[in-house]
């Protein structure tokens, strides 16, 4: 014998409020736009290139981005402190070999 848990209920996305967290508009410098890095969330080493995983601030970790090491000259900051917590993940020393 065969039954559905849930035979008649449906998902419904009208009926669901849509939230949306406010984002932060991005920094405007002389000739483009940047967003803060909230954290850097891995390192990898893809062909000789160093790539970070980065959360952004004011998106959800489902927004993160991979990015790489030279889009961080502004993050010098978040960069040291996560190669000092793991000290383990790839540096942009090991990507220049």
């Amino acid at each position: 014998m065969m039954f559905s848990l849930c035979p008649s209920w449906r998902y419904n996305a009208s009926v669901l409020p849509r939230w949306q967290p406010t984002r932060p508009p991005p920094i405007e410098l002389v000739s483009r736009y940047e967003y803060k890095v909230e954290e850097i969330l891995d390192s990898n080493l893809i062909r000789q290139k160093l790539y970070y995983l980065l959360l952004w601030k004011g998106y959800s970790i489902s927004e993160a981005t991979s990015e790489t090491s030279h889009h961080l000259a502004n993050a010098k900051k978040v960069v040291r402190d996560f190669h000092l917590c793991y000290s383990h993940k790839p540096t942009p020393l090991e990507s220049q070999r």
